[in-house]
């Protein structure tokens, strides 16, 4: 099982804790993909069950909640964020920065299609630059940026 930085701290901003999720939680997650990517990049139900299933079980899925609920997920394969989605109402407070330094990843994919502000300046302001396009798994052309951490030196 892999473990993040933060974890057992509590983000006393809005009172937000770092997790791995549960298996009990897919279904969901799932749900707040849907929800919350839902007409800006894929239809519901574009996630697979079982890949969402399998994140969480090896311990790549994270989430970022408070007393109001879960804020935030994010899914790796470890090196790489593949997916980073914050509730409507809570995006530009902080959680998605939070998450993201809490996971690392040394890549992120960065999918835009319209309908949500341009993620490319928030990866930067964060550390990352984009090192190119890259083949979507789904359509077979190069429509996902990849982005690597700069790290400091």
């Amino acid at each position: 099982m892999r473990t993040y930085r933060g974890f057992e701290k509590t983000m006393t901003a809005s009172e937000l804790t770092i997790r791995l999720a549960l298996p009990k939680e897919w279904k969901f997650i799932v749900d707040f993909f849907d929800e919350h990517l839902h007409n800006m990049y894929h239809d519901p139900g574009f996630l697979p069950l079982q890949m969402i299933r399998d994140k969480i079980d090896r311990g790549n899925c994270v989430i970022a909640e408070s007393e109001e609920g879960i804020l935030g997920v994010a899914l790796t394969n470890g090196k790489t964020l593949w997916n980073l989605v914050i509730h409507k109402e809570y995006r530009n407070r902080g959680v998605g920065t939070k998450l993201l330094k809490s996971i690392n990843p040394r890549y992120v994919r960065i999918k835009y299609k319209g309908g949500l502000p341009d993620p490319t300046n928030f990866y930067e302001k964060n550390g990352y630059r984009p090192l190119g396009l890259v083949k979507s798994a789904v359509t077979g052309k190069k429509t996902i940026l990849l982005a690597e951490r700069v790290d400091e030196q």
